[in-house]
């Protein structure tokens, strides 16, 4: 199979994906409106330190790299898979109009600004049969998935209360684009509505565009997300989370280190430490995708966590819970 890989959106995630794409594609085609993105961007892959994605030692072919200056040269090359790493107020408009040039599509989180929005994209993947996956990267990241494993095999009645906070910063000029309840926690609202189902009931304090914590109760269970955007950080970003046991002992994990999962006893003594493997967020999402393109039909492809459906079930779960008090 010829695997030709396009991106649209050539800032930092961009340059990210390229890396791998060139490790994977027969040819990678990028295009940005922004012509110095485009004249900067062969520099920046091999150069490629993305904070939000650990970089595997991978071997990056440049050569396969090719920069167009127009979006019809893009179709021209007929790309199997189109990642759309634009800003999100774009995602909508490059993912249809990929999906319409014959392109599956990996787009950046948040799939779109809307629910309205989500609902086209999933009539334009289904009149298509184009497959679109939203690029959540906690389901390429090894903690959440260690978390989602131990989740699985236990019994739901083990757990009492999963708390994750997450920290991003965000300077005032770019505050007027991004939230931290739609934006910052969207990666958890995701993870969680697919790990622990729909909640009976929600409640949400948005207390300014920066600060946000969310209340999700079951039956006997409960998710607390806390997100927090302030002007600066030291690594410019942090997250973490806590699965709380009903005996009170707790399994932990911090991005300030990335290599382990702590379990404690109620007494916060330490039982285990659970190593874990470094690897690279977006090349796991990127394999993810292409083996579904290649491996499943369409009606398969919907039960993928990347999908189109995941995506809009996310979008509805978005809108919808910062209503306080939204019984679901």
């Amino acid at each position: 199979m010829t695997l030709t890989i396009a991106i649209i959106g050539l800032g930092q995630m961009g340059a990210s994906y390229a890396k791998y794409a060139s490790s994977i594609a027969n040819k990678v085609i990028c295009y940005d409106r922004d012509t110095n993105q485009s004249s900067t961007f062969k520099k920046r892959v091999l150069k490629d330190n993305n904070p939000f994605d650990v970089s595997n030692n991978i071997s990056i072919n440049i050569d396969k790299i090719e920069i167009v200056d127009t979006l019809n040269a893009v179709w021209e090359h007929k790309p199997t898979l189109t990642i759309v790493t634009t800003h999100k107020d774009s995602h909508c408009y490059y993912s249809s109009l990929a999906m319409r040039n014959n392109s599956h599509v990996l787009t950046e989180k948040p799939m779109c600004i809307n629910l309205e929005e989500a609902e086209q994209l999933k009539q334009v993947s289904f009149m298509t049969q184009k497959k679109l996956f939203v690029g959540f990267s906690l389901h390429g990241t090894q903690a959440f998935l260690k978390l989602k494993e131990l989740v699985y095999r236990n019994d739901p009645k083990l757990f009492k209360r999963y708390r994750v906070y997450r920290i991003g910063a965000v300077p005032e000029n770019y505050m007027d684009r991004v939230s931290a309840r739609f934006d910052l926690l969207s990666h958890d609202t995701d993870f969680c509505l697919q790990l622990f189902g729909m909640p009976k009931h929600t409640l949400v304090d948005e207390i300014s565009a920066r600060k946000c914590s969310k209340l999700w109760s079951y039956s006997e269970f409960e998710v607390q997300m806390e997100g927090f955007m302030p002007l600066t950080h030291p690594n410019g970003f942090e997250y973490g989370f806590e699965l709380i046991y009903a005996n009170q002992s707790k399994l932990m994990f911090s991005s300030k280190d990335l290599n382990h999962l702590i379990l404690k006893d109620s007494d916060e003594k330490i039982m285990e430490i659970i190593s874990l493997t470094t690897c690279s967020p977006c090349q796991k999402i990127l394999e993810k995708a292409i083996n579904s393109i290649i491996n499943d039909d369409y009606d398969q492809y919907l039960l993928n966590e990347l999908s189109i459906q995941n995506g809009v079930n996310c979008m509805s779960m978005l809108i919808n819970d910062h209503k306080s008090g939204l019984d679901d």
